[in-house]
C-alpha cells in the first residue's frame, strides 16, 4: 500500500477502494487492531472517536486501563501496549498497582499506592522532538508520574518545585524546568501533556498551555521514578518519541478522543 503523511497524521491508500484512509482504518480492515467496544454501530458507520492517539507518527507505546479485562481490586502485572511495538509495562509482587472500576466517567484506572507501586518498560532516550500524553488523577499533592527508575530523572506534580506545578528534572545535569500553576487542585483528573520540539519544552493541562522553556536530554523507563512510587489513578499513557504533536492536533485529540471516553473532564 502507498503511504502518505498529512499534518503528521498517517494515511495509506486502501488497495480495495483506492482511497486514502488513516492508517488505523486500514489496520481495522485487515483485522490487526483491537477496537473499543461500540466503535461501530449496527449499520457499520463509525460511532467511535474521530481521532485516536495512534493516528500520529512515532508512537513508542500506548497504555489504556479500559483495555484490561480484570475485576475490581485485581493486581496488574502487565499493562499491554496498544501500539505495534510490544512495549508492555510490567511489574511483579507487592509493587503491582490495582485495577479499579468506574473511576472517571465510568472508565477504570490503575491505582498506584505511593508505597512501592510502579511499572517498568524499555528505556527510552527521548529525541529532540517528543510528546507525552498522561491522563491521571493524582491521589495527593507531590506525586512522581514517570521517569527513569533508580536515577533521578522524573516528571512530577508538586515535587521539587512550587505547589500544583509539573516539573521535569535530570539530576545528572541538574537541569529542571517547572510549568506554570495548573488549574483546580492537584487531585483533579487531568490530561498532562509534555511536548518538546527542538530545545523548547511545553507543558499543557487539558487544552491549556502551562508554560514552556528550554530543556535538553531526558530518559524514562518507568511509571514512578528514582525510587519514588507512583500515587493515584492512571487511565492512559501515550508516548511519541520523534514527534512533537502540534497544538491544533492536541486540541482535537482532547475534544474528540479524551472527551469521548471521559466526558467528565473539563
Amino acid at each position: 500500500m502507498e503511504s502518505h503523511h498529512h499534518s503528521r497524521r498517517k494515511f495509506i491508500r486502501n488497495a480495495a477502494t483506492g482511497l486514502l484512509v488513516p492508517s488505523l482504518m486500514s489496520s481495522i480492515v485487515r483485522g490487526s487492531v483491537p477496537l473499543p467496544l461500540g466503535f461501530f454501530n449496527g449499520s457499520s458507520s463509525v460511532a467511535g472517536p474521530s481521532v485516536l492517539p495512534s493516528d500520529f507518527s512515532n508512537m513508542a507505546f500506548w497504555y489504556r486501563s479500559m483495555d484490561l479485562a480484570l475485576a475490581d481490586g485485581d493486581p496488574v502485572g502487565t499493562w499491554v501496549d496498544r501500539s505495534s511495538n510490544h512495549n508492555d509495562a510490567t511489574i511483579t509482587g507487592t509493587a503491582r498497582p490495582l485495577f479499579k472500576t468506574s473511576i472517571l466517567s465510568g472508565q477504570p484506572a490503575l491505582r498506584f499506592d505511593a508505597s512501592d507501586d510502579h511499572m517498568n518498560f524499555s528505556i527510552f532516550s527521548m529525541f529532540a522532538d517528543f510528546t507525552i500524553l498522561l491522563l491521571v488523577k493524582p491521589a495527593a499533592a507531590g506525586v512522581v508520574f514517570l521517569g527513569r527508575w533508580g536515577i533521578v530523572t522524573y516528571l512530577a506534580l508538586g515535587v521539587g518545585g512550587p505547589a500544583n506545578c509539573v516539573r521535569i528534572y535530570n539530576t545528572g545535569t541538574s537541569e529542571g524546568l517547572n510549568s506554570s500553576t495548573f488549574g483546580g487542585v492537584e487531585t483533579d483528573a487531568k490530561l498532562v501533556v509534555l511536548r518538546k520540539i527542538g530545545s523548547t519544552l511545553t507543558f499543557r493541562e487539558n487544552k491549556t498551555a502551562r508554560g514552556s522553556g528550554s530543556y535538553g536530554t531526558w530518559q524514562l523507563d518507568a511509571i514512578g521514578a528514582a525510587g519514588n512510587a507512583a500515587n493515584g489513578d492512571y487511565f492512559e499513557l501515550a508516548v511519541f518519541n520523534g514527534t512533537g504533536i502540534a497544538d491544533a492536533d492536541l486540541d482535537s485529540l482532547y475534544d474528540n478522543y479524551f472527551k469521548f471516553y471521559y466526558p467528565s473532564l473539563p
